[in-house]
C-alpha cells in the first residue's frame, strides 16, 4: 500500500469564464445608459432605491473602498466593476436573492456576491451612519 500523497498548501480552483465585461455592459445598457431600457420607476422597483441615491452610494463606495473599485488580477484579467459589485450586493439585500442566483445576471460567483453583501452592509453603516438604512427610501 502506497502512502497518501501530501496535500499542497495552496490548492487551485477551477475558474469559469463568466464574461464579466458582458455582465457590466448589460447592466449599463439596462439601467444606466442615456437611452436605457428601464425607466426610473422600474429602477426603484428593482433596487428598492431611487436612482440618484443608488448612484450616490456607488460613488461613495468606489472612492472609499478598494473592494468596490475595478481591479486586475496578477494575470492581468479584469475584475468586476464597482457598479457590478454594488448591484449584486443590493440584489441580495433588497430582494432577498440567494448568493448563487447572482451568477445569472451579474456573472459573479456566490462567494464574491456574499463578500460584497457583507462589505456593503458594513460600509453603509460606516459611511452614512447607523440610522441611514431606515432612511434610504
Amino acid at each position: 500500500m502506497l502512502p497518501p500523497k501530501p496535500t499542497p498548501l495552496l490548492t487551485r480552483r477551477a475558474t469559469s469564464n463568466r464574461d464579466r465585461e458582458e455582465g457590466h455592459r448589460r447592466l449599463v445598457h439596462d439601467y444606466f445608459a442615456d437611452n436605457c431600457i428601464y425607466q426610473p420607476r422600474d429602477f426603484k422597483r428593482t433596487f428598492r432605491l431611487r436612482k440618484n441615491m443608488f448612484q450616490r452610494i456607488v460613488i461613495a463606495f468606489e472612492s472609499r473602498y478598494e473592494l468596490f473599485q475595478m481591479r486586475y488580477d496578477a494575470r492581468g484579467k479584469r475584475g468586476f466593476t464597482g457598479l457590478q459589485k454594488y448591484v449584486a450586493a443590493i440584489e441580495l439585500m433588497a430582494m432577498g436573492e440567494s448568493p448563487d442566483s447572482i451568477d445569472d445576471c451579474m456573472r459573479m460567483s456566490e462567494r464574491i456576491a456574499r463578500e460584497n453583501l457583507y462589505r456593503l452592509a458594513r460600509g453603509v453603516i460606516e459611511i452614512f451612519g447607523a440610522n441611514t438604512c431606515a432612511n434610504l427610501h
